[in-house]
């Protein structure tokens, strides 16, 4: 009796066999790295947008003392 490609599946993780079909470690730590890379750029990206408005808010009033003091 030939088993299920699950059950195949199954017993080949159970025994830690490694899947002649499947990827190898390598590959999944790879795959793994990536997406830590692209959730890091994410944050990244997410904190310097948020920088972006702390110094936003910290320049405008100077700027409008600024205007102030030249329309005079």
């Amino acid at each position: 009796m030939i088993p299920d490609s699950w059950e195949d599946d199954l017993r080949r993780r159970r025994h830690s066999i490694r899947n002649s079909n499947g990827s190898t470690h390598n590959e999944a730590i790879q795959k793994s790295s990536s997406n830590e890379i692209n959730d890091d750029l994410i944050t990244t990206v997410m904190k310097e947008g948020n920088l972006l408005k702390q110094q936003k808010k910290n320049i405008f009033p100077y700027i409008d003392n600024l205007h102030g003091k030249l329309k005079q």
